[in-house]
């Protein structure tokens, strides 16, 4: 069968959301830069890019779960193929779930060695450690939204991923305003608000899906065949290695910077958050 070719408009239709998608992904960190740098505490915005490294380099290294959940959800709505396309989505969720788990119950080896790499200077720790202890909980919540955003966006559902990131995003900017300006509560005041907003993403994007999902009894068995997460696996290899060696100079921008003070890791902070901007 031969199908018609897409056209511009069709094209930008799709392309659009999606640009403005991407460039929402890093607000929630320049958002939490912009409101503590109020404070005109640079131990504070230091404390806050440590700790926006340290996740950003977990969560980044698990990208995979929304670009490769984009492409088996594309190709599964093509083909019309309703068991591909609802294990497209339930797959990348169960991982999502099961790593971000992991992660909270290894917190306090993965901070130490975070920090470690990172060069923090002791008098950043106490904010480092604050921040990682309230944001750490997002995880399973970050990881799954990665999956939910990626179905959303390989079925051309592009203008819905767009609406949830918007609205977290806003939640996070009241928020942030709120706890750290209003309520006068610093770095934790910032982690909590970016935590609630990871929260609400995961539960505003299940919202817009929670119709389109199909279970049956089968299904158990065929969730967890090994087989079909090698392949899964197999296929993010690649990438995830590619990640690791961005991550690499992020890390080691950071760290070069904390050996200098507080004063210079707050000012990378802000060339950090800009180049995640013109990146994403």
């Amino acid at each position: 069968m031969v199908t018609a070719p897409v056209t511009a408009r069709q094209y930008g239709v799709l392309a659009y959301p999606l640009i403005l998608s991407s460039i929402l992904t890093p607000l929630l960190s320049v958002t939490d830069t912009i409101v503590i740098g109020q404070t005109g505490d640079a131990a504070a915005i230091g404390g806050i890019a440590l700790g926006a490294v340290f996740f950003n380099t977990i969560y980044w290294l698990f990208g995979f779960l929304k670009v490769s959940t984009t492409g088996f959800s594309a190709q599964a709505s093509v083909h019309h193929d309703e068991t591909s396309l609802q294990f497209a989505l339930y797959r990348p969720v169960l991982l999502g779930l099961v790593i971000g788990l992991i992660l909270i119950v290894c917190r306090a080896p993965l901070a130490s060695a975070g920090l470690y790499l990172l060069a923090a200077p002791a008098s950043l720790l106490s904010d480092v450690n604050t921040y990682i202890d309230y944001r750490i909980y997002g995880a399973p919540f970050v990881l799954i939204g990665y999956a939910v955003l990626g179905w959303l966006i390989g079925q051309g559902q592009v203008k819905q991923a767009l609406m949830i990131q918007i609205v977290s995003n806003i939640i996070n900017i009241v928020l942030d305003v709120i706890f750290v300006v209003g309520l006068d509560y610093g770095v934790a005041g910032v982690a909590a608000a970016t935590l609630i907003a990871e929260v609400c993403t995961v539960f505003l994007a299940l919202s817009f899906i929670v119709r389109q999902l199909i279970w049956k009894p089968t299904y158990r068995h065929l969730l967890f065949r090994l087989q079909d997460y090698r392949q899964f696996f197999s296929v993010n290899a690649d990438l995830f290695i590619r990640t690791i060696f961005l991550l690499l100079v992020t890390g080691w921008f950071t760290r070069t910077g904390a050996s200098f003070g507080p004063d210079i890791l707050a000012a990378n902070a802000i060339l950090l958050q800009m180049q995640y901007v013109i990146a994403y």
